[in-house]
């Protein structure tokens, strides 16, 4: 999902979904919560070697 559909999807401003994703960002605990919503509960990260790293 690009930046601009999280924050959609969340029912957030792009400003708040920027500070979760950049490495400097302050996110607050309301917009975490909001977004971990929209992870499904059966979701597994790749592991590197999957990612192609």
């Amino acid at each position: 999902m690009s930046r601009h559909q999280i924050a959609k999807a969340a029912e957030l401003n792009w400003r708040a979904v920027d500070e979760v994703l950049s490495p400097d960002g302050n996110p607050k605990l309301k917009t975490l919560m909001k977004i971990d919503l929209l992870v499904p509960p059966d979701f597994v990260p790749p592991t590197n070697r999957e990612a192609g790293e």
